[in-house]
C-alpha cells in the first residue's frame, strides 16, 4: 500500500494529462499500480473478513 499523499499526486498528475508513464516514472512506482489507484472509488481501508467454516475443528473431544 502507498502513501495517501502519493495516491493524490497520481490523481493530480492524471487530471493535469500526464501519462501513465510519466506519472508511474515520477511517483516510483509501476505502471500497474497506476492504473489500480486510479480505478478506485474507495479509498478507505478494508475492514477484516472473518473466517469462514466452524470455529475450531480441533475442539471437539472424543470419549
Amino acid at each position: 500500500m502507498i502513501s495517501m499523499s502519493k495516491v493524490d499526486d497520481i490523481r493530480r498528475m492524471r487530471r493535469e494529462g500526464k501519462s501513465v508513464a510519466e506519472i508511474a516514472r515520477s511517483a516510483c512506482v509501476c505502471h500497474d499500480t497506476v492504473y489500480r489507484y486510479l480505478e478506485m472509488d474507495d479509498l478507505s481501508p478494508k475492514s477484516p473478513r472473518r473466517r469462514r467454516g466452524s470455529p475450531s475443528s480441533t475442539s471437539t473431544a472424543r470419549s
